[in-house]
């Protein structure tokens, strides 16, 4: 499950680098959908499935926050690298 849970951390830092927020309420939907079968075959209980569901859902997002983040502070250094470099 660990696996899963980086595997959906970098597919949302990956979705923050193309598309907007947005992308998150569908890319949820699926990530809930990949949960319910990750829960079927592993015979969790509802509860423990539920808790499946937050879990990657969390990791997604967790993934966007971060990889938009890392892109801002490029994004700045770049243009303060050549704001300096500018004379």
């Amino acid at each position: 499950m660990i696996l899963i849970a980086l595997i959906l951390a970098a597919c949302g830092a990956i979705l923050s680098h193309w598309l907007r927020v947005f992308i998150l309420i569908p890319a949820s939907l699926v990530v809930w959908g990949i949960a319910i079968v990750f829960a079927w075959m592993h015979s969790f209980s509802i509860l423990q499935s539920i808790a499946t569901g937050f879990l990657f859902s969390a990791c997604l997002q967790f993934g966007y926050l971060g990889g938009a983040a890392v892109g801002y502070l490029h994004a700045a250094h770049r243009k303060r690298r050549s704001v300096m470099t500018v004379h």
